[in-house]
């Protein structure tokens, strides 16, 4: 990707990258990855994906405050109603149940 950095497809690799680490359990090459796509390329046709990857990565992780705040920043941000729904509803507050 280094050797391509000015290619219009660089933000896809990353993207296809991101997601192979994530498949392989290097959780840390993808976030570093997904976290470059949100932030350089806000306008990308995968930005809305890359977020919502990054914030269901912090979920599964059970890392709760970076998780409720990428969903926010999703719910706020996307551009794409679907994901942006997604944030809405996974970043609700919880309420507890009384028992």
């Amino acid at each position: 990707m280094e050797r391509y950095s000015t290619s219009p497809y660089i933000e896809r690799s990353r993207y296809a990258a991101a997601d192979i680490y994530e498949s392989f359990g290097r959780k840390q090459e993808a976030i570093a990855l997904y976290l470059s796509i949100i932030k350089n390329f806000p306008n990308s046709q995968v930005h809305d994906d890359a977020a919502s990857r990054l914030a269901w990565l912090y979920y599964r992780d059970r890392e709760w405050a970076q998780a409720y705040t990428t969903f926010q920043s999703l719910a706020a941000n996307a551009k794409d109603n679907a994901f942006r729904t997604a944030g809405l509803y996974c970043a609700r507050p919880q309420r507890r149940e009384a028992r």
